[in-house]
């Protein structure tokens, strides 16, 4: 439940950055993340790791967008 909340407040102070994008290609999305590990994070890594996720996926899917760096 901790490394879910810290994703989800991640996600929310983020998810701007990756909405633009999506609106501009006229698309919609939903994203499932699944944390597999035994070790705990600190948030400032959580954010840091999702972002990079979600900005790669960006970056493959819509070959047009462009993220903006955090």
């Amino acid at each position: 439940n901790y490394i879910r909340r810290l994703m989800r407040e991640a996600y929310r102070l983020e998810k701007e950055r990756w909405y633009e994008p999506l609106r501009a290609a006229g698309v919609q999305c939903a994203w499932l993340v699944i944390y597999q590990s035994s070790q705990s994070l600190a948030f400032p890594d959580v954010r840091q790791r999702l972002c990079r996720l979600l900005d790669r996926w960006l970056l493959e899917q819509l070959p047009k967008a462009k993220p903006t760096s955090s």
